[in-house]
């Protein structure tokens, strides 16, 4: 679908589903393929059995995959980004209105780039205990064997990350 103005319920049983523009909340859900979703004039729910999921610009994100990556990138709102076996790479840009957030993965790494002056609480908590790590290009983000907490430029809404195989990186935004 490449533009519409209304919102956007799409489903398949193994393809990609691909949404340039909504201008109203957008449902996808896919057995196995790729989602992604450019931008949305509402909130973007995805689902995915076996594939990787990509959202833009929307004021609001649940997305959950079995089995593959997700991708936000300038989103608003709440953000809830949930794989079994996969990587979390979320982008957060200077100006957008973030609300308590949690992304989570069972097996993959979870990246947050954030920009130097955005207001934020990050509770991080990284459980595999062999290789498990925690990486801040903040020093306000107090980092510890196995979790790190902090607040940047006075605190704000909630950034909670959990990650059961992989490494957490927070990374600040050039």
């Amino acid at each position: 679908i490449g533009h519409t103005d209304g919102p956007v319920h799409a489903s398949t049983m193994g393809g990609n589903i691909h949404i340039g523009r909504a201008g109203a909340m957008v449902s996808a859900r896919t057995a196995g393929g790729r989602i992604e979703v450019r931008e949305a004039g509402g909130i973007v729910l995805a689902g995915n059995s076996g594939g990787s999921i990509q959202v833009g610009s929307a004021p609001g994100v649940r997305c959950e995959s079995t089995g593959g990556s997700i991708r936000l990138k300038g989103s608003s709102g709440a953000l809830r980004a949930v794989t079994d076996v996969g990587s979390i790479m979320a982008e957060l840009f200077p100006g957008i209105a973030l609300q308590d957030s949690l992304f989570s993965t069972g097996a993959g790494d979870i990246t947050v780039y954030i920009p130097s002056n955005f207001p934020v609480t990050v509770r991080a908590l990284n459980d595999n205990i062999r290789s498990g790590r925690i990486i801040s290009d903040f020093s306000e983000i107090v980092v510890r064997q196995k979790s790190a907490e902090g607040s940047l430029n006075g605190g704000g809404p909630v950034l909670q990350l959990t990650s059961n195989g992989g490494t957490i990186y927070l990374r600040r935004q050039r």
